[in-house]
């Protein structure tokens, strides 16, 4: 719904406005497309959070690095 938001505020941004999640590798089913807002869960939930978000920044930060097209394997939206 974010990724959707966005969009219709911004419709020029649409193909560079992309699902930080599509960067997990380790990421699968519902995990593909959400990373779950950990507020008032256990620490557990924090770490988890954090390890994906940076799993996902740092795929995506070795594209740009390389100049290739910031593009995970799946749908963006």
């Amino acid at each position: 719904s974010q990724l959707d938001a966005v969009r219709s505020v911004a419709p020029a941004a649409t193909a560079k406005t992309l699902l930080l999640p599509l960067f997990d590798p380790k990421a699968a089913g519902f995990e593909r497309y959400h990373i779950v807002d950990p507020f008032s869960r256990p620490r557990d939930a924090y770490d988890h959070c954090y390890r994906r978000v940076e799993r996902a920044l740092s795929r995506l930060l070795d594209q740009v690095a390389r100049h290739e097209p910031a593009v995970a394997s799946g749908p963006t939206s």
